[in-house]
């Protein structure tokens, strides 16, 4: 008759068990960790274009005259930045709605982020990263009413 000692000691179905479990709590983990730099990424990508609205926004402030409609255009000042810029008359006299959308380059966003949104390069390209409206005196600006 065998005899078993006393000491305590983990069974192999313990061990491989408890592996299993920190096999897998280390796969979520790692995804956690992935989501949590794609998250942080954008945030990063939609904190400079809102700087980059504002800053456009600062300088038609000092100028209206310069404030007009434009096509997709890089911005002045910000490599790898492009704006479009909406400028519409409001029911107010003297004020015109000035709508700024920016879009980071594909060039500026991360490869990671295109990869897991799973969005053509073009597709990702077309969306804003960045808008703001906002409603401005039309000033000397010509053509403007009021």
């Amino acid at each position: 008759m065998i005899r078993r000692s006393t000491t305590d000691a983990f069974s192999l179905l313990e061990v491989i068990v408890s592996t299993v479990i920190l096999v897998t709590s280390s796969m979520i983990l790692l995804r956690l960790i992935a989501v949590g730099s794609k998250h942080q990424d954008r945030s990063e990508r939609r904190a400079w274009g809102q700087i980059v609205c504002h800053d456009l926004v600062d300088q038609w402030v000092i100028d209206p005259v310069s404030v007009d409609s434009v096509e997709r255009s890089p911005v002045p000042g910000h490599p790898g930045w492009d704006y479009e810029a909406e400028v519409a008359e409001t029911d107010y006299p003297g004020v015109r709605r000035v709508r700024i959308r920016v879009f980071a380059n594909v060039s500026v966003q991360d490869d990671a982020m295109a990869a897991a949104s799973q969005l053509t390069e073009s597709e990702l390209d077309a969306r804003p990263t960045f808008e703001l409206v906002r409603w401005m005196r039309a000033g000397d600006h010509p053509g403007a009413s009021g």
